[in-house]
């Protein structure tokens, strides 16, 4: 939403540098569970605070060469050569392109691996799951949020029951990178499925576990059907041209520190930003609109005294309600055509 690509270098200060610019939360803390990478860059600056070290290092240092894990590191250098690294892809109309990852930052990702040391890692959690090792007890400690359920995922890890067992799990994916970690410790088992593409590792992985355990879990359950026939969406009728006027013009927030502009073209608002795709938007009613795009897939504008004064935004499932404000004065092309 901030005009970042997933091919532009970002680094761990670029990160904490728009953290600190943020002024609201999603929703009050422990009405709801939101996984949250912003959470995860900030545990990494502690870490690293605390230790007096990079996270990286102390990474290295305190766990991976602890547990001997030979190729998994933190790549926090975009720059390092890395022995027999894998590179993501994606499949573009039956064309597989380069899916170009470049990040530098921690916490959120850049963890380096091979299935050969997740598998380490999986034999050394089962042995501390063992010995009742607290950190790991804490890992996949389930809190009640504020209205009692139960939380899924716990202090780093998700743990559910799963056909009768308990089923430890992590998932993960950056840019064409799919990534899932499943453990079932009650039977000794895990399988660790690492992707180069969009492939669905997580049901990969639970094949897998269906296979190999097909004699020592309850039957699995019959997935409910919720085939309701197709239902079409009632579509509202179109703005008058002089409401749809109102829209027009830049908008900048000032968390991202980035500007877009709204313009029509063809008789369709679009936003624009200067390192996007035109993103065309479908309206929802008066002041409502749904975007084209996962980083930003809903806008709802606000007015003061009846005047568009700005609107908030949606990305995603973890961007929410974040405030554009309107430059006044400023509605140069907004017809829809480039400068």
């Amino acid at each position: 939403m901030a005009g970042w690509r997933m091919d532009d270098v970002i680094t761990q200060e670029h990160i904490l540098t728009m953290l600190y610019r943020q002024r609201d939360l999603n929703f009050v803390p422990g009405a709801e569970h939101l996984y949250s990478n912003s959470g995860y860059a900030l545990l990494a600056d502690l870490v690293s605070r605390f230790a007096g070290t990079l996270f990286s290092e102390f990474c290295q240092r305190e766990i991976f060469d602890r547990i001997s894990t030979s190729t998994t590191h933190v790549h926090d250098v975009h720059q390092r050569i890395v022995l027999n690294r894998a590179y993501s892809y994606d499949d573009v109309d039956n064309v597989y392109e380069i899916r170009v990852l470049s990040f530098a930052n921690c916490g959120t990702t850049s963890l380096f691996t091979s299935v050969e040391d997740l598998a380490t890692w999986m034999i050394h959690l089962q042995e501390q799951r063992a010995s009742g090792d607290p950190a790991l007890k804490r890992l996949t400690e389930r809190e009640a949020l504020n209205d009692e359920v139960e939380n899924a995922y716990g202090f780093g890890l998700t743990a559910r029951e799963w056909r009768g067992s308990d089923a430890i799990q992590h998932s993960g994916s950056d840019a064409g990178f799919r990534s899932h970690l499943l453990m079932i410790p009650e039977h000794g088992f895990g399988v660790a499925v690492l992707c180069s593409v969009p492939c669905g590792p997580q049901r990969l992985a639970f094949e897998v576990a269906d296979h190999c355990l097909a004699d020592h879990l309850d039957p699995a359950e019959e997935e409910k059907s919720n085939n309701q026939g197709h239902q079409s969406e009632t579509q509202p009728d179109p703005l008058a041209e002089d409401v749809m006027s109102q829209y027009l013009g830049e908008y900048e927030s000032q968390e991202l520190q980035t500007r877009y502009w709204l313009l029509m073209k063809g008789g369709h608002l679009r936003v624009r930003h200067q390192r996007h795709r035109d993103m065309e938007m479908t309206c929802l009613g008066i002041d409502r609109f749904k975007g084209s795009q996962r980083f930003l897939n809903a806008i709802r504008f606000t007015r003061n005294n009846g005047q568009i004064d700005g609107f908030l935004a949606d990305g995603g499932d973890r961007v929410r309600s974040l405030r554009f404000e309107k430059v006044e004065g400023r509605r140069e092309n907004t017809t829809g055509e480039h400068a």
